[in-house]
C-alpha cells in the first residue's frame, strides 16, 4: 500500500491529516473536519477492519508544530 497521499498532503501548510483505524474513528473525526476550520485530509481503507475504538472515546485534533 502506498502512503504518498499522507505525504503530499503533509506538506500543505496548515493541513490536517487523519487516517481513523476503524468506523467508529472515521465517523468521530469526519464530524471534527466539518468543524475545523481549514485544510483537512482523511484516509480510509479496510473496510472490513474489526472495530477497536469505543464509542466513548473522546477526540480533539491536535495542532501540528
Amino acid at each position: 500500500m502506498g502512503l504518498e497521499d499522507i505525504a503530499i498532503m503533509r506538506t500543505v501548510a496548515g493541513s490536517v491529516v487523519l487516517y481513523p483505524s476503524d468506523a467508529v474513528c472515521t465517523e468521530k473525526l469526519v464530524e471534527l473536519m466539518a468543524m475545523h476550520k481549514g485544510i483537512c485530509f482523511l484516509r480510509t481503507s479496510r473496510p472490513k477492519a474489526p472495530v477497536i475504538t469505543r464509542t466513548r472515546n473522546s477526540f480533539r485534533l491536535a495542532e501540528r508544530k
